[in-house]
């Protein structure tokens, strides 16, 4: 669990971000829906940024997803990938296949966050 750490959930179906927001948020996370990753790049040029991207690739299309992924992706907002993706994505991004369980996403999340001093 992670106390005020800011993520982006980008899906375009409101059961995919109703669902992730009751699972991550009382984990102690911040989550902010957006319908686009093009929303996620106009909010990216702001000084503050997401630590972490959680993209519903599945609804999204495949090079879209993927390009603007490597785009925003920085040591400090890492992408969370669900679903398949057909292109190479950078290395840092964690891709979840789907079907996937909650605990997997938790850990994946929990592996991309800095390690606490």
């Amino acid at each position: 669990m992670r106390q005020g750490c800011r993520l982006a959930v980008v899906a375009d179906h409101t059961d995919t971000h109703a669902v992730l927001e009751a699972v991550l948020s009382p984990q102690g996370y911040e989550v902010t829906r957006l319908r686009r990753y093009s929303d996620l790049e106009t909010r990216y040029t702001t000084a503050d940024p997401f630590d972490i991207v959680v993209l519903d690739a599945d609804a999204m299309p495949h090079s879209t997803s993927a390009e603007s992924a490597e785009k925003t992706e920085t040591p400090a907002m890492r992408h969370v990938v669900i679903g398949t993706v057909s292109v190479n994505l950078n290395p840092e991004t964690k891709l979840i296949s789907k079907p996937y369980q909650m605990a997997e996403l938790l850990q994946t999340i929990e592996s991309l966050l800095p390690v606490r001093q």
